[in-house]
């Protein structure tokens, strides 16, 4: 029977991510605010972290909506298509960013709980920590590219702003 509970929860996983995928565009439509044209709606915990991580991924799959822009989502002057130059683009620096600080958290979390986080503890330190980090630090690295003259003219976005702070917000084990 462990067998088949492993194969379960291993398609549940599976699921979540698949969905989580295919329905990321669904977090712009679930922004609750007006957004320009220009815009996107940058996920906080983005679509590669949740593939890059195992943890985010169980938060993901017992509830953690990462398509949900009221909770998870940022506008962001886009590199959409007729906009070239936008804050918002290939973001690989801020997915490390995210996953250090999630597994720098799940480390402090097991030394001071003596266990692993489960997918509703990632959950709570997601929503409850690091979303109100990194919207922080995002709001601070768009303001800086808006006032150095932003699209072209500054030179940055939002993956060079972040290649900067990899690993630099302190992990805190609340859950």
């Amino acid at each position: 029977m462990e067998g088949l509970e492993s194969l379960r929860k291993g398609q549940e996983k599976a699921d979540a991510l698949l969905s989580a995928v295919k329905n990321r565009g669904k977090i712009r439509d679930s922004y609750p605010k007006k957004l320009r044209e220009s815009e996107d709606v940058h996920h906080l915990i983005d679509i590669n972290a949740l593939e890059d991580s195992p943890l985010i991924l169980e938060a993901v799959a017992d509830g953690f909506d990462i398509n949900n822009g009221a909770i998870n989502g940022i506008p962001l002057e886009g590199s959409r298509k007729g906009n070239p130059g936008g804050f918002h683009g290939n973001s690989a620096s801020y997915s490390k960013y995210i996953t250090d600080n999630v597994d720098g958290w799940a480390k402090e979390f097991e030394k001071k709980n003596g266990k692993k986080p489960t997918g509703t503890d990632t959950k709570k330190y997601l929503e409850g920590t690091l979303i109100p980090q990194a919207r922080k630090e995002v709001e601070k690295a768009y303001k800086e590219w808006k006032d150095a003259g932003g699209r072209k003219s500054s030179g940055k976005n939002l993956n060079s702003y972040f290649k900067k702070l990899i690993t630099t917000i302190k992990p805190s084990p609340r859950a």
